[in-house]
């Protein structure tokens, strides 16, 4: 990870506040107790929530001054450093490892989800989220999302075979995965569009984000 994305997540980790109003999308996908790493844990909003429903719960994250934030408003321990070496936490440490709109902003996805791996007991969980390639609006609007995606510093950008691919490389079996949200895609000129949304929200590589359950195998 180069010098400059950490000042930038430096300086966004001074006032950024986290929204998790998709937590819903994967809570019931949680392990019933046990440790969970929030890989990418900003402002410690996860952490308290996972605190509050009896996990033991731990963040890590890039820029020093969300740790620190983190660590304050949960009362969890948090760490500074980045997803391709989390050297600080052992082989098989943790019962799942949550990081929501994370692995995008990666320099290597591949080696992050090997370090996702090592530090997950057997049969651990990896609970992901990130942005789908092939979502309708990346085709209509390519400049648009381009030109937002270079703001937040997004990487790299997967579809759903892709990322089948990618987990099945690192030692992961996907149990489950979910596109979400339903948005409106199309104009409603007519209801012609409204039609068409109707049609493409029943298939997920439409969605704007893609969620995974996966099992360290």
């Amino acid at each position: 990870m180069n010098l400059d994305t950490v000042s930038f997540y430096q300086k966004m980790g001074i006032s950024y506040v986290a929204h998790y109003e998709y937590f819903k999308v994967f809570k019931t996908r949680l392990p019933n107790s046990g440790k969970i790493l929030d890989l990418g844990c900003a402002d410690g909003k996860l952490l308290l929530l996972l605190k509050t429903m009896g996990y033991e719960a731990v963040g890590i994250d890039i820029a020093q001054s969300f740790v620190e934030r983190a660590k304050k408003k949960s009362g969890c321990p948090a760490y500074q450093g980045h997803a391709e070496n989390m050297e600080m936490f052992n082989d098989e440490t943790f019962d799942c490892v949550i990081s929501t709109e994370v692995i995008e902003h990666v320099e290597s996805p591949f080696q992050a989800l090997n370090e996702i791996n090592r530090i997950l007991k057997p049969k651990g969980k990896a609970i992901i989220s990130t942005p789908n390639s092939h979502h309708m609006v990346r085709i209509v609007y390519p400049l648009h999302i381009a030109k937002g995606e270079t703001i937040s510093r997004h990487i790299n950008s997967f579809d759903l075979a892709q990322w089948k691919t990618l987990f099945d490389l690192c030692g992961f079996k996907i149990l489950w995965y979910k596109g979400w949200p339903d948005n409106w895609i199309f104009p409603r000129w007519k209801g012609i569009g409204k039609i068409l949304d109707k049609l493409f929200k029943r298939k997920e590589r439409f969605k704007q984000f893609l969620f995974f359950d996966a099992v360290k195998v």
